[in-house]
């Protein structure tokens, strides 16, 4: 009945075009009612559902600073105030400050010059969201540190239908890792490993409906953007930073927040869960492997709270005159080599310098780094370090293929496959054939006048010009009727053999990797030896090195595992930021806390349970602009097509993807994206989430930051995605003070909100103004 209820409102809904029926206007409680069972009838019956998301691209975005009709927001009153009066009298002060913040952050990043700000209200409305959608994910992980991989139908969210069998089941062959139940020695000690997950969830604010200001659009965990600049971002902009002059008249309207409120809580957090004399270290990358400096402000921040940077080695292993990781009998100790004073011995006094090798135990290990690049040969990580290595593989076949084409000859084309087996002659009479055999080429030639043949495999160069068939060192040109036969039963590519022979290596990664997600667990198996195997014949030696090289730190999950180590951003948590679980955290957040979501996630859905999605996102055009298509493993914007910044060719590219492996797929609803003096822009909360059952700012085992972060883009000509790699920024993120200072205007002096009021209601007279500046003062 509640079915058949969905199915006659949904229908109502989209005849209508509009919650507002004629002469009926819905409570709030009752808008919010309709709005999540039109949601779910969507999910349930999409047959009846004659278009997706209607009317969501026409939205207009939310300005954060001004209203509809131009006034100046609460929040923005006071800074808006001091902008002005700089454009009036030092213009050349905004325009420096773009390149003063650029130096500041080493010029991988710049400040906008106007702050993100929030009320105290939304500050503390996001904070308490992040804060509910982190205790969720922690009992999940702790539901999922509890059972073994054969009980999955016991998990206590798929018990209750939060979240459906099937699609756990995907989440976790697509991660790539071992359950933690099956690593650790004893059965119930999986519930006491320690783990520890740094979080920061992407939320926008969208146009306001149904009260829902702000969404969650998806979660980030392990070592996120954002965590290194808080501090920075704020001192920039005031003007408190080395090499900036900044706007230090903000400051009496931005409340006094300690940005570095996060690493004190964490680094105190670490060193409580420490034995006394345990070290708790940072393992980082070289600054060669890192696109910007963000890393490096984070590991000076945490060695000012205590904790001890080390840099992760490469494949060379680590450098002796560096500080460096050692695992010994199963424990781990940081090794340095220190300079020390020595007595002298014999006739000579005094002291004389020499280097002694230092070794201390470490009871914590922060990775601001992959698990795969700790140690990609554990059991923990083996799968997801191949799984990334193919990828990186594919990456280089297609690069190979690219370049392959251009440097071709025109008539080049590859022989790839035959229909059936064909047996022929060349014009020097040498008798040859083809066939398939176990999916692959076979070519058989045997010399004229002997009985010894040759056989080697596909695909083979063809010339179109010369008609020769072509490979290594022979060369063979079939008679007319030998090619007349060919031509029957072969199949040509467009794409020279060297191409060729990239383009199908690439293919056959992507199709092993594809098959790790396309089953469930009970599947996973067989599809992740063929991995290993395809990855050992393509290149036996970078298997090895990757799997039994000096990279990272050999032994440390080993001890982990056994307890002997804590470790933060370890292995067992990629399968909580995939992005298909993002269509079931508000059940979970209802299922696990029995609370309803304070920020709820954006209308998601995936393309592997409804097999009509492909069809209604694709191939209505009419659809396209109020959708946003993802890869559920993408990072950094790749793998998104936003429909209604695209156009339709382009987003239609993405149509065969999908198609070939729906699973690894979700769709969006579009939601324009707040602006900030014509920026769009979106937020991130940072966190951390952990095992501990100690009370954090967050709550039990949770901690969120005071201050947010934020970026931007210039919303004109955007692609509807917020990246700083692509022309975009950081904001300093503020909470308005409450009872702002006056704000000088000319030769007076005026409280905020009568300047707010004067900004639009100058007209009405001065007697509304008087009486207000009265009342205030």
């Amino acid at each position: 009945s509640d079915a058949a209820a969905a199915n006659v409102l949904v229908q109502c809904l989209l005849g209508q075009g509009s919650l507002q029926l004629e002469g009926w206007k819905p409570s709030k409680a009752v808008t919010d009612a309709i709005a999540l069972l039109a949601e779910e009838a969507r999910q349930q019956l999409p047959d009846v559902a004659l278009g997706l998301w209607p009317g969501a691209s026409e939205a207009e975005p939310y300005d954060e600073m001004r209203e509809a009709k131009g006034r100046c927001r609460p929040a923005y009153v006071g800074v808006v105030a001091q902008i002005e009066q700089i454009l009036k009298q030092k213009p050349k002060r905004i325009n420096d400050f773009k390149e003063e913040s650029e130096k500041c952050f080493k010029g991988d990043n710049r400040l906008y010059h106007i702050p993100r700000m929030l009320t105290r209200q939304e500050a503390d409305k996001v904070i308490a969201g992040v804060a509910q959608r982190a205790q969720a994910l922690r009992r999940l992980v702790m539901d999922v540190n509890s059972r073994k991989e054969m009980k999955v139908g016991q998990l206590s969210c798929v018990k209750c239908g939060a979240l459906p069998r099937e699609v756990f089941s995907r989440i976790a062959a697509r991660a790539g890792e071992q359950w933690t139940q099956n690593l650790v020695q004893k059965e119930g000690e999986s519930k006491k490993l320690y783990w520890n997950m740094w979080y920061g969830p992407d939320i926008i604010r969208g146009p306001s409906e149904n009260g829902h200001d702000f969404y969650v659009v998806e979660d980030n965990l392990g070592y996120v953007g954002g965590f290194g600049d808080l501090p920075l971002a704020r001192s920039v902009l005031l003007g408190e930073a080395s090499g900036s002059k900044g706007f230090p008249e903000f400051k009496p309207f931005l409340e006094l927040e300690n940005a570095e409120r996060l690493y004190e809580e964490m680094a105190a957090h670490y060193k409580r869960n420490v034995a006394e004399g345990e070290k708790v270290v940072v393992l980082y990358y070289h600054r060669s492997v890192r696109d910007d400096n963000e890393d490096r402000r984070l590991v000076t921040l945490l060695r000012q709270k205590g904790l001890v940077p080390v840099q992760l080695p490469d494949e060379k292993g680590p450098r002796e005159d560096q500080p460096r990781l050692v695992v010994r009998h199963g424990r781990v100790f940081l090794v340095e080599r220190k300079t020390v004073k020595v007595a002298r011995t014999g006739e000579v006094e005094g002291f004389r310098t020499a280097t002694a090798e230092t070794s201390e135990p470490v009871g914590l290990v922060v990775l601001l780094s992959e698990p795969t690049d700790v140690q990609p040969g554990h059991a923990s990580t083996k799968l997801r370090s191949a799984i990334d290595e193919a990828r990186q593989r594919i990456e280089a076949y297609e690069e190979m293929e690219t370049k392959e084409k251009m440097k071709a000859a025109r008539n080049e084309k590859s022989l790839v496959s035959v229909k059936s087996k064909v047996d022929f002659l060349d014009t020097e009479g040498n008798k040859s054939s083809l066939q398939m055999k176990g999916g692959k080429l076979i070519w058989t030639w045997t010399e004229k006048g002997t009985n010894q043949s040759e056989r080697t495999q596909g695909p083979i160069r063809y010339n179109v010009a010369t008609g020769k068939l072509t490979f290594g060192d022979y060369h063979y040109k079939p008679d007319a009727e030998g090619l007349k036969k060919l031509e029957q039963q072969w199949e040509l590519s467009n794409l020279p053999i060297e191409a060729q022979r990239a383009h199908l290596a690439a293919r056959e990664l992507r199709d092993a990797v594809e098959q790790l997600s396309c089953g469930g667990l009970g599947d996973a198996k067989p599809a992740q030896n063929q991995l290993f195997r395809m990855l050992r014949a393509d290149d036996k030696e970078g298997w090895q090195r990757l799997m039994e090289g000096k990279q990272g730190v050999p032994g440390l999950l080993e001890a982990y595992y056994k307890g002997r180590v804590k470790v933060a951003n370890g292995p067992g948590l990629v399968l909580v930021e995939d992005k298909e679980l993002c269509a079931y955290m508000d059940k979970l957040i209802q299922h696990y806390l029995g609370e309803e979501p304070i920020l709820r996630t954006i209308p998601t859905r995936s393309f592997s349970t409804d097999p009509q999605l492909l069809h209604t996102v694709f191939d209505i055009p009419s659809n396209q602009s109020n959708v946003v298509v993802k890869r559920v493993d993408g990072r950094g914007g790749n793998a998104v097509w936003v429909g209604a910044k695209l156009p339709r060719n382009d987003f239609l590219a993405a149509r065969p993807l999908v198609a070939a492996e729906p699973e690894a797929f979700i769709v969006q609803r579009y939601t324009a994206l707040s602006k900030v003096d014509g920026q769009i822009t979106d937020l991130r909360g940072p966190a951390f989430i952990t095992s501990s059952d100690e009370p954090l700012s967050g709550g039990t085992g949770v901690a969120v930051s005071p201050v947010l972060w934020s970026r931007g883009v210039p919303a004109d000509g955007s692609n509807g995605k917020v990246n700083i790699s692509d022309a975009g920024f950081e904001f300093a993120v503020a909470t308005a003070v409450e009872k702002p200072p006056r704000v000088s205007n000319g030769n007076r002096e005026h409280h905020p909100q009568v300047l707010h009021a004067m900004e639009t209601n100058a007209t009405k007279g001065r007697c509304l103004l008087k009486r207000m500046y009265w009342k205030l003062s």
